[in-house]
């Protein structure tokens, strides 16, 4: 209630006032002003919901001088000095300190009536002008309202969402505005985002503003806002002024590295036909959507540039976002992907690559997606797909999780494997073209890396790039040639590569001795293979493949350790000049349901593309009994390379130590079946020749060779396994009777003598 008191004085004069009152608003842009004071209107059309005195404290503070003197013009009358009954010991008037903020601060403490008359006339004055400054129809773009419209035109906003960004932007970096939001939080008892708090900001229907910011609009689907009030960082940073570049800048850039040329990549031709063939041939506005997937390294965004480059258009790429969150890096590539079409909607020669793009589509068929729902936005997924009108490469590690409605949205697909030698080769003399280091690598270093080293397209890049600085400094051949052997065994380390089929030979390679010496127990069956094979030993790399050149042969190697079985291998792939695949069971095999039989089927498609020999080492470990199983994904990881066996059209060898734990359901689909023994006697000296004796100065003692010619149970193992061991000593520090005598031991280890009796 109004005091009445003698003590009860008027207000001081304005200009008294106005020397202690610092203008906020002095620094902002025209359009900033109007943005905030039109907030500030509707927040006072809203005071029947929201009234209290804290709301109306900071909305005059947010006043600019101008409009707060009108206010004080109108209210001076009214205004009187009144007790404040938490300082009782305050008895003078308005003293030196105080500001027309601090004197219409104390709301509270008026009447009723005077209450009234501060919110009308605070209503009537911000409709005034509200009325008579119009939104500007063409905004700087320096200023918030020019940002603001820039957002909106590139993310197709209406302007219900723009204005609801420009409210979270005050909100965010105000903190004027700041305390309006949790005043009006406090009041509604919600501390997320709601229509009703924005609705008292924005001078539009709760119904539109409701349909702006649900869960499925595209402020909150693209990630453009969140829950807890906020805005994406680079819209905010962007709105901020923190940068003068345009905001597409910030979500992909232009490529300009060079590419691998078109006839370089392991690309099939008759993919890159009707790739051509769809771009060429797309309705005007329509887009095509391309899939590239594959293991990292295989050269797949080395193929959409060259392809975008022979096809002639201006390359540019998805920029990914750094950080941990992956809700808010999958939003961010998202809006880059909207931000690209409208940008570049209208131009047929623009293409963006959208690379590591896993988290972006591979969200449909997963266990745990199975599990949980779906929580990456399949549907602006698809909305980019579907939306698409210039030529987007999607570029991902793994395809198996994609959605059945995402999946049949891409044009076309092309799966990358894991290049063989002969691609190797290739990816070595191109990149060492493009890196001009022909003169320090030569054609035998080539050979040598290709084969030693399954590195990918990226691996190569990788090392070759950063020795090509240090060529220029002055490294001598030697010295590079062992960095990049060094980069390549840390890349491979990192990318859980094993070592290549040459690494680890022990010497005994398949130009150092003779098939005709093995010890073989059905030396027909041999005989015939090689007739089948002589129609492929002449044909080279790089001659057309001839179907009916090319028999499907099933070769299965059995024997013991070390007599000779992956020699033959490698002697076989030297022979036919194919690229060789080796796997084992510690590359096939994976503890998780389902994995074992993915891996196995890339190995046959690995082989496949490559026109390689697919050779599996120990296959006993995928191949047991399906008779002697004890659970399913035994039977079912048989019955897929069983199905993989029948359908590859190339050479598929086996080797097993145990020939009688296979499935015999299995063995029956090998052709040829070559069992290896031990040496044979006489065979022994040709094979200590080949491996051992350039180790010792002279030839060997006559005694010992004789002594070499009747010993059995030798096998070519034993002697890689003697020249490992010697190998690096000191020259002039062991004889050939050492030699010898480590190949007794050998034999010795594997032959140990048998026990009579019980032993404690």
């Amino acid at each position: 209630m109004k005091v009445k008191s003698a003590k009860i004085q008027k207000a001081p004069s304005i200009h008294s006032l106005l020397r202690n009152y610092v203008v906020v608003l002095t620094t902002m842009d025209e359009g900033s002003i109007w943005f905030r004071l039109r907030c500030c209107h509707c927040l006072v059309k809203a005071f029947d919901a929201v009234f209290c005195s804290q709301l109306l404290e900071t909305i005059i503070r947010i006043l600019p001088q101008k409009l707060l003197i009108a206010l004080w013009k109108h209210l001076e009358p009214f205004l009187v000095f009144v007790p404040d009954p938490l300082h009782p010991d305050r008895r003078s008037p308005f003293d030196q300190y105080d500001t027309p903020v601090d004197i219409l601060g104390w709301f509270h403490l008026y009447d009723l009536k005077v209450r009234r008359k501060i919110v009308q006339h605070l209503a009537d004055l911000l409709a005034g002008w509200n009325s008579s400054h119009p939104r500007p129809a063409r905004p700087a773009k320096t200023s918030l309202l020019g940002r603001l419209d820039e957002v909106a035109a590139l993310f197709r906003l209406n302007e219900v969402e723009r204005d609801i960004l420009g409210v979270i932007y005050l909100k965010r970096t105000n903190h004027l505005f700041d305390q309006l939001f949790d005043h009006g939080i406090d009041r509604s008892g919600n501390r997320r985002l709601t229509d009703t708090i924005l609705t008292w900001f924005l001078p539009y229907p709760w119904g539109k503003v409701a349909q702006a910011i649900r869960e499925e609009g595209t402020l909150r689907r693209m990630g453009m806002i969140t829950d807890d009030i906020d805005l994406s960082p680079e819209i905010a940073a962007f709105l901020s002024r923190l940068t003068d570049e345009p905001l597409s800048a910030g979500y992909f850039k232009r490529c300009r590295s060079a590419a691998l040329p078109f006839d370089k990549t392991q690309v099939a031709p008759r993919d890159v036909e009707v790739i051509k063939a769809l771009v060429a041939n797309r309705p005007a506005g329509k887009g095509v959507n391309l899939l590239l997937a594959g293991p990292p390294g295989t050269g797949k965004t080395e193929f959409a540039r060259s392809l975008g480059q022979a096809l002639g258009m201006d390359v540019f790429e998805a920029i990914i976002l750094g950080g941990k969150n992956r809700d808010e890096n999958v939003n961010f590539r998202f809006r880059s992907i909207v931000a690209f079409q409208a940008m570049y909607g209208g131009t047929r020669a623009a293409m963006l690559v959208i690379d590591e793009a896993d988290a972006l589509i591979n969200n449909g068929q997963g266990f745990f997606a199975a599990l949980f729902g779906d929580t990456q936005g399949k549907a602006v997924v698809n909305q980019c797909l579907d939306e698409a009108r210039n030529v987007q490469v999607w570029i991902t590690n793994r395809d198996e999780g994609l959605d059945d409605s995402t999946c049949r949205r891409f044009d076309y697909v092309v799966r990358f494997q894991k290049p063989g030698v002969a691609q190797r080769r290739q990816f070595w003399h191109t990149l060492r073209e493009r890196y001009q280091l022909a003169a320090t690598l030569s054609d035998q270093d080539v050979e040598r890396f290709a084969a030693e080293f399954p590195a990918g397209v990226g691996g190569i890049d990788v090392a070759l790039r950063n020795v090509q600085n240090l060529v220029r400094e002055g490294w001598d051949r030697p010295r590079i040639l062992g960095l990049i052997e060094r980069l390549l065994v840390s890349h491979q380390k990192v990318m859980g590569i094993r070592q290549g089929p040459a690494a680890d030979t022990g010497g005994l390679r398949p130009g150092l001795a003779s098939m005709d010496q093995l010890g073989l127990k059905n030396p027909d069956q041999f005989r015939r293979l090689q007739q089948a094979l002589a129609p492929l030993e002449h044909r080279g790399t790089g001659q057309a493949p001839d179907p009916a050149a090319l028999p499907r042969l099933r070769i299965l190697l059995q024997g013991k350790p070390g007599t000779g079985k992956t020699f033959f291998v490698r002697h076989l792939a030297e022979r036919l000049d194919r690229p060789l695949v080796i796997k084992t069971a510690a590359d096939l095999l994976n503890p998780y349901v389902g994995m074992t039989e993915r891996l196995i089927r890339e190995a046959f498609e690995e082989a496949e593309a490559g026109e390689s020999l697919l050779f599996f080492d120990e296959i006993d470990g995928l191949m047991r009994s399906r008779a002697l199983a004890s659970r399913s994904w035994e039977v079912t990881q048989v019955n897929e390379l069983l199905t993989c066996m029948e359908n590859f059209p190339g050479i598929f060898l086996a080797a097993t130590n145990c020939g009688e734990m296979l499935d015999p359901a299995s063995v029956r689909r090998f052709g040829f079946k070559i069992e290896f023994d031990y040496l044979k006697p006489d065979a022994n000296p040709a094979f200590y020749h080949t491996l051992l004796a350039a180790l010792v100065d002279g030839p060997p003692p006559a005694a010992l060779a004789a002594r070499l010619a009747t010993l059995d149970g030798l096998a070519p193992g034993d002697f890689a396994a003697v020249r490992q061991r010697f190998a690096p000593l000191p020259w002039g520090s062991f004889t050939h009777d050492d030699l010898l005598a480590g190949l007794l031991e050998e034999r010795a280890a594997r032959h140990p003598p048998t026990r009579i009796g019980f032993s404690i």
